[in-house]
């Protein structure tokens, strides 16, 4: 019998990034769709900082994940 075969796979680091920014997109998303169905006052003003954080950190991974991927090449 031969070897098995191992399909290359994304480094740990790659992947992370790509599931969090997924994660990060969904809540934003979210939080724009729904964000003033929250009541005024301090709940909606935490919705509209989280809405805004998720978008900050999602830029930054985009950076991230720009300079990880020049750095690293696909695995196929």
């Amino acid at each position: 019998m031969s070897a098995s075969f191992v399909a290359p796979r994304y480094t740990p680091t790659s992947q992370v990034i790509h599931w969090l920014s997924a994660l990060l997109v969904c809540l934003a998303w979210i939080l724009g769709l729904f964000g003033d169905e929250f009541p005024k006052g301090v709940l909606r003003e935490a919705a509209n900082f989280i809405h805004i954080s998720a978008g900050e950190i999602i830029a930054f991974l985009l950076i991230l994940r720009l300079i990880f991927k020049i750095c690293h090449k696909a695995p196929y």
